[in-house]
């Protein structure tokens, strides 16, 4: 953290340099260079994390694999709300790690020091969350081509899993993307078919008879426009349009 905040603060100093009242470009090219070398020392540290904290030792890779499986089954008919018991340990770091950044940022506030001695907890937790809402995007989102199609009984307890893992609060942008993916994957049927017929009828396509495609709300921006108002009326605030359109397509009544 220290190291990551000392580049931090060197790569600011030399990209500030004035000599003259004229900008040194060579102290600014280093700065350039520092200011690469600070993100990678921060994408180092998330990824030896996840990699090797969150995906070996908390066996987050399992659940990974066993997604597939429970979200194209109904493994939840029963109501049951708790957290899928392979991922207790992912839970419990992840919290630690959550808790450590806080805290760091908080102390280091309560220290009256400046706001860049808290870069790095602040710029690692944000990170760290961003590239894990990355790894469960694209296993809602299909990016692989594994899961075509979703059960309401999966979506909800993808969505149970996702909700207890990050239960926290500022989360990033892409991680309150997730959640939006999540919680629309676990809408009741009713709400779901309703809101597939709307988005349908934009395009005038059969809800039952045929796949929704981005080209068609593409074509024309309006048509795209008033899409998106949908989504955001029904409180889905984060989530892309390309990502209803593809839980629109995959999930089975």
């Amino acid at each position: 953290i220290e190291l990551i905040n000392g580049t931090h603060v060197v790569a600011i100093k030399l990209k500030e340099s004035n000599i003259q009242g004229h900008l040194n470009q060579d102290l600014s090219r280093v700065g350039d260079s520092m200011y690469r070398l600070r993100d990678a020392l921060v994408d180092e540290c998330c990824t030896i994390l996840i990699n090797n904290v969150i995906m070996e030792q908390a066996k987050f890779a399992l659940y990974v694999m066993r997604c597939s499986y429970m979200l194209s089954v109904d493994i939840n008919e029963d109501g049951d709300k708790s957290i899928s018991s392979d991922l207790h340990d992912t839970v419990e770091v992840i919290s630690t790690i959550m808790r450590v950044c806080t805290e760091l940022v908080t102390n280091l506030k309560k220290e009256g020091l400046s706001l860049m001695s808290s870069f790095a907890p602040s710029v690692i937790r944000n990170s760290f969350l961003e590239r894990m809402a990355n790894e469960l995007l694209e296993i809602a989102l299909d990016t692989n081509g594994m899961i075509p199609n979703i059960t309401l009984g999966g979506g909800i307890k993808f969505n149970q899993d996702v909700s207890e893992i990050f239960d926290e609060r500022n989360l990033p942008p892409l991680m309150m993307r997730l959640l939006d993916v999540t919680k629309f994957m676990s809408t009741e049927s009713k709400t779901f078919h309703e809101i597939k017929i709307a988005i349908s009828s934009l395009v005038n396509l059969d809800p039952c008879a045929k796949s929704l495609h981005i080209d068609s709300f593409e074509q024309d921006g309006t048509i795209r426009d008033e899409a998106i108002l949908m989504m955001r009326a029904k409180g889905f605030n984060w989530m892309y349009l390309e990502d209803m359109i593809s839980i629109l397509n995959r999930r089975k009544e």
